[in-house]
């Protein structure tokens, strides 16, 4: 087994090695994180990662803010990233 040394990524401090077959996974997230953050800054909202993201109280659309009225319900916040922050449905083309 091939391993690389954690502290190339001072991101995973916590981690002591990282298995290279597993590279392309960690490669993916990080790269699916900075999209999320990208289009999170463009909506003019914060997001630092899923565990800890809660939902908008405004927008940025079209150069305009925005109030959002979205239901506190469970899931809503997963939903809400799926749909504008991995833009699953390609919004961000119509934009």
């Amino acid at each position: 087994m091939t391993y690389i040394k954690a502290d190339l990524f001072p991101n995973f401090v916590i981690m002591k090695l990282i298995k290279l077959s597993n590279f392309p996974m960690l490669f993916n997230k990080l790269v699916r994180l900075m999209q999320r953050q990208i289009r999170a800054k463009k909506l003019g909202i914060k997001f630092n990662r899923v565990a800890t993201f809660q939902l908008p109280e405004q927008l940025i659309v079209q150069g305009k803010r925005h109030q959002v009225n979205v239901p506190s319900e469970k899931g809503m916040d997963g939903e809400f990233i799926e749909v504008l922050l991995d833009d699953c449905y390609g919004v961000e083309e119509l934009s």
